[in-house]
């Protein structure tokens, strides 16, 4: 695969280039490359609108097969939204006129692409990598700080919603999944995979272990706490001495994939 990586910002923010060149990317596109000062926005970086139709046109040269990404930065802080689009609704915070004017971005980056001939053939991926603004007591939690929306639109897979934990390393084995690749991936499980799954996390400071019911959290050191997390949405009540066999488990499960993981980065062994 001809892989690409696209970034609305500056090409050495947020240490992305390095990163991907590194681990052998073939091509980085940032906001050096982008052709027209004019979609700048004034902060940041290129404008979403603009900067997905460049995507999307660069896409219909590349090398196929390929695999690319994109790194968009409308719907960030400041939340700038272009003249032309002030006709979106402001909401009740400052970052809902720029999360309508990225959904708007996306419909157009959609409405165009459905008319390349790759675009049948290609698996979308949309999500974040952490939540913004909350103007809701229930949103206040650790949870809430890092539970983000997942897309996947692809005519190989049926429609559906699903409610169940998730977590962004799943993405990797469902995609190789959906490629026909059956080859074991080191960490990961597809999200075609109907068995229970769970999620690790961690933010510098506490781990967290999450599965369909309980949230686990652990600095490393002193004992955990357990949340009910879907009715305790801001971690009000512990459940580590009522839970205990649950959280052991948990804890012990934590372990076992911050060891897996340890040990393939100190191994090299990720492929």
């Amino acid at each position: 695969y001809f892989c690409s990586f696209y970034h609305a910002a500056d090409e050495l923010s947020m240490g992305f280039k390095p990163f991907l060149m590194a681990n052998g990317l073939k091509q980085y596109v940032a906001k050096q490359q982008y052709p027209n000062e004019d979609d700048f926005d004034g902060k940041w970086g290129i404008f979403d609108e603009p900067f997905l139709q460049f995507f999307k046109n660069k896409l219909s040269t590349q090398q196929q097969p390929w695999c690319s990404g994109i790194f968009t930065i409308s719907s960030h802080h400041p939340y700038t939204v272009p003249a032309q689009h002030q006709d979106l609704p402001k909401g009740t915070a400052e970052i809902h006129q720029a999360i309508g004017y990225t959904d708007r971005s996306l419909r157009a980056f959609f409405e165009s692409a459905r008319k390349e001939e790759w675009f049948a053939n290609t698996i979308f991926i949309i999500t974040a990598d952490h939540t913004s603004i909350n103007e809701t007591y229930e949103h206040q939690g650790y949870r809430s700080k890092y539970g983000v929306p997942l897309l996947i639109y692809s005519e190989l897979m049926p429609a559906g919603i699903s409610n169940e934990v998730k977590q962004h390393i799943d993405i990797f084995p469902t995609v190789k999944q959906l490629a026909g690749i059956f080859k074991q991936v080191a960490m990961g499980r597809s999200l075609l995979d109907t068995a229970p799954h769970s999620a690790i996390h961690y933010d510098g400071t506490v781990y967290t272990y999450t599965n369909d019911s309980l949230c686990l959290q652990w600095d490393g050191t002193s004992l955990y706490k357990l949340f009910a997390y879907k009715n305790d949405k801001v971690d009000a009540s512990d459940l580590a001495q009522t839970h205990q066999k649950e959280g052991d488990l948990m804890l012990h499960e934590l372990k076992i994939g911050l060891q897996k993981y340890n040990y393939r980065l100190l191994n090299n062994k990720f492929n």
